[in-house]
């Protein structure tokens, strides 16, 4: 909680969402161990915000009680009431168990639903208790006037608060708790998220992220455009990337500049194919360019691509790690600078950049790249720590973590059942290995 001296302020000011998570996190969040949410579900900004403090709360938490208002008739005829006070172990619903399944197995909840007219008495916000009962409120303010990526929050402390306001809205709430709300459960929590994720997903060019997307690329955003995506195979680490370059576009349209160069970096020339195959079919007006291979095929159209005095609007070029830090193609890249161009770098399998000479050309033209993306399952470099660092640092750090674990829990992909086989290339390594294999 709050240092002494801070006891008793009141404070409302406008925060970017994540700054303003983090701030809770840090400063009110360390010691709960009881938790008290009145989620509003016909203000879907807030109902939001609320939703993603659930994931803050720490390990030390004991309780957690929700009280749901104005519930979609639709979703309590579907689900209900259920038990209401509930163990975290017990939560079985995908996105339930997001949170219920992992710091929280023991957390005590329980889930009730408020009555549903317009003047019930409570509103909309967070408590928060220690051991000692000390009450933080959190209660958010006017989001639907804001821009999309920032919250107004106003909190209050129940300490040093003779005129009792603090205490006065936890009253309000226990008895509306207490004698005017139904039993819930976690299949309606988890049916609320559902239909509040689906109506509210993020659409790019016709195609609808996961909510794992969305939430990367805020991240990334927040961080200036800057960060590493960490996600397993199949997470869906192109299509965040290429969704990403539409967000970087419109932030810098909002602020009059413009995007005008991506290079796309692989490790192989399947994946350049590739990536170009999803440029395609993600529907970027630009046609991109591949270099590889040779610099008779690609040198000479480089430049000119690469051109702003000859062509408008964004240029995407796709090439290997073998190409980018070849000398002509830099020359190339150097010229398009000078004629004022900056690029977003996007690092596939970015853990490939991990030779001196990739991570000396970055540094190199550290210039040209203000905007950086890294993608990969495994982006520590293993066995080399300081050219982790050096990457990590130079991308931004991991701004996104999605583990296989997590995807099969949440349906973005399904189960799968591992079957090794073992192709050892002698006799000497048969022995050494294949009892560690069979094991």
């Amino acid at each position: 909680m709050r240092k002494a001296n801070e006891m008793g302020t009141l404070r409302t000011q406008i925060w970017k969402a994540s700054v303003f998570r983090s701030d809770l996190t840090k400063n009110h969040f360390s010691s709960v161990t009881r938790a008290l949410f009145c989620i509003d579900l016909s203000d879907p900004g807030a109902a939001k915000e609320y939703f993603s403090m659930l994931s803050l709360l720490p390990p030390s938490l004991t309780h957690l009680n929700i009280l749901l208002l104005r519930v979609p008739t639709e979703i309590r005829a579907g689900c209900g009431e259920g038990d209401s006070n509930l163990d975290g172990a017990s939560a079985g619903t995908p996105l339930s168990r997001n949170f219920f399944a992992s710091d929280h197995a023991t957390t005590r909840i329980q889930i009730r639903v408020g009555e549903e007219h317009a003047e019930c008495g409570v509103v909309s916000g967070l408590f928060c208790q220690d051991s000692n009962l000390h009450t933080v409120e959190v209660t958010l303010l006017g989001l639907s006037a804001l821009e999309p990526n920032e919250a107004a929050a106003r909190i209050r402390w129940s300490w040093g608060d003779p005129q009792r306001r603090v205490a006065g809205s936890l009253e309000g709430f226990e008895k509306h708790w207490d004698q005017r709300s139904t039993a819930g459960s976690l299949s309606l929590l988890d049916a609320v998220l559902k239909s509040w994720e689906t109506a509210n997903a993020e659409v790019i060019n016709g195609i609808t992220l996961f909510k794992h997307q969305s939430d990367a690329l805020d991240q990334w955003e927040f961080n200036g455009f800057r960060g590493i995506f960490k996600m397993c195979t199949g997470a869906g680490k192109t299509i965040t990337a290429l969704a990403g370059m539409k967000r970087l576009q419109r932030s810098l349209e909002q602020e009059g500049k413009e995007l005008r160069t991506v290079v796309i970096a692989c490790p192989t020339q399947v994946l350049v194919e590739q990536w170009h195959q999803e440029i395609d079919a993600f529907g970027f007006e630009t046609v991109p360019l591949l270099a590889y291979e040779s610099r008779d095929r690609y040198v000479q159209s480089l430049g000119v691509y690469l051109d702003g005095t000859r062509h408008t609007g964004l240029r995407i070029v796709v090439t290997t790690y073998v190409t980018l830090v070849d000398t002509a193609f830099e020359h190339q890249l150097r010229m398009a600078q000078e004629n004022g161009a900056q690029s977003l770098i996007i690092a596939d399998e970015m853990h490939n950049c991990a030779p001196s000479r990739i991570r000396e050309y970055l540094h190199r033209n550290e210039a040209f790249f203000p905007y950086r993306l890294g993608l990969s399952a495994t982006p520590e470099v293993e066995g080399n720590l300081s050219a982790t660092t050096q990457l990590f640092d130079y991308f931004g750090g991991i701004q996104s973590e999605y583990l296989l674990a997590t995807a099969i829990r949440d349906n973005v992909l399904c189960e799968y059942d591992y079957f090794p086989h073992p192709v050892l290339g002698s006799a000497e390594l048969g022995a050494g290995h294949f009892p560690v294999v069979r094991a």
